[in-house]
């Protein structure tokens, strides 16, 4: 028995078939490696794993496919969901699900893109990147889709005259803290309705806000 004989023997706890000898072989030969070249020992120290577990790599394929058609009627779901939200609330709706949408379909597309590297490492690079680029595409043209569903409405809104106004005014203020009325701003109610008061009693100062 030979020294690759031996090795691959305890390796994979059995006796390398003729073909599994001969792949080595191949390689040795081919790179011109000798019986103790530290290269040789790490190449088949490394390359006894295809022989354990290369079946896995069929499993993990089988899983990647599942996973993904599992994540596309989840995004379905969402997709159909979000566009009932926008109907209702035009600006702060295509804005809050858009950026979800988007932030789901990224997280999709990197965990697809994991799995599918994982099944590279043991069946080939260029098989695993070929997948992931598709699983990317696929979750990345979904969400620009609905975004760009969601899209047209605001953006009809923002060509009329009010919607340009409010787009100036927020560009100049900080509307978030004018509609959080912070202190020393003061509120007033009147009836259903609250007002912000922007007067600080202490300081005797009044604020405004900027027009141009």
């Amino acid at each position: 028995m030979s020294q690759l004989d031996k090795a691959l023997t305890a390796l994979i706890g059995r006796d390398p078939t003729t073909e599994e000898i001969a792949k080595f072989y191949q390689i040795k030969e081919a790179c011109g490696f000798s019986e103790h070249d530290s290269v040789w020992s790490l190449i088949l120290a490394f390359g006894h794993y295809e022989i354990l577990y290369k079946d896995i790599a069929d499993k993990i394929g089988e899983q990647s496919i599942k996973t993904l058609a599992d994540h596309k009627l989840a995004l379905d779901s969402t997709a159909a969901a979000a566009e009932r939200a926008i109907k209702s609330n035009l600006v702060d709706s295509v804005r809050e699900t858009t950026s979800k949408l988007l932030a789901e379909a990224q997280k999709t597309g990197t965990a697809l893109a994991a799995i599918q590297a994982k099944k590279g490492l043991l069946i080939g690079a260029v098989t695993s990147l070929g997948v992931a680029t598709v699983l990317l595409l696929c979750a990345g043209f979904l969400g620009y889709s609905i975004g760009s569903k969601s899209a047209g409405p605001a953006a009809a809104w923002l060509q009329t005259a009010d919607g340009a106004a409010a787009q100036r005014f927020a560009q100049m203020n900080a509307v978030r803290t004018m509609l959080d009325c912070p202190a020393p701003y003061q509120t007033h109610r009147e009836g259903s309705a609250t007002y912000c008061v922007p007067f600080d009693p202490q300081a005797k100062k009044t604020w405004g806000w900027r027009i141009n």
